[in-house]
């Protein structure tokens, strides 16, 4: 039984993180992303550059969490977002300079892409990440 529960457990953890936005910093960024590296990049990546004060910011994050479920790990897209108020040097190298900063990466070594799409909401979302990748 003690087993059972564990494994199922497990699988119900191993679940929910895959889901989850992946929270990235001036730390992790390019070592999970590839971005800027000499190595492959694998999976593109769609990233909010955001400050939690932010209304806008605000009024998307349960669509962004929403976009992140729709994708797990292993998939060809995964999503992203930095808080720019804590990892200002990611933020700056990527030119934010308003919230939220919504990026598109499909090379580790190419231009982002910037979503202009309004609204900023879950089915808009989908279809840009349709229209990136063909």
């Amino acid at each position: 039984l003690c087993q059972s529960l564990y494994l199922m457990l497990s699988l119900l953890f191993s679940a929910a993180v895959a889901l989850e936005v992946e929270v990235l910093t001036d730390w992790n960024f390019s070592e999970i992303t590839k971005i800027d590296t000499e190595g492959p990049m694998t999976q593109h990546w769609f990233i909010k550059f955001y400050a939690p004060w932010c209304g806008h910011c605000k009024s998307m994050a349960e669509d962004w969490k929403s976009l992140a479920a729709a994708f797990d790990k292993t998939a060809k897209v995964r999503i992203g977002e930095v808080d720019c108020t804590i990892h200002k040097t990611v933020c700056t190298d990527y030119g934010v300079r308003g919230y939220p900063t919504l990026l598109y990466f499909n090379s580790h070594d190419g231009p982002s892409i910037p979503y202009k799409g309004k609204p900023r909401q879950l089915d808009s979302f989908l279809a840009f990440v349709a229209e990136q990748t063909g």
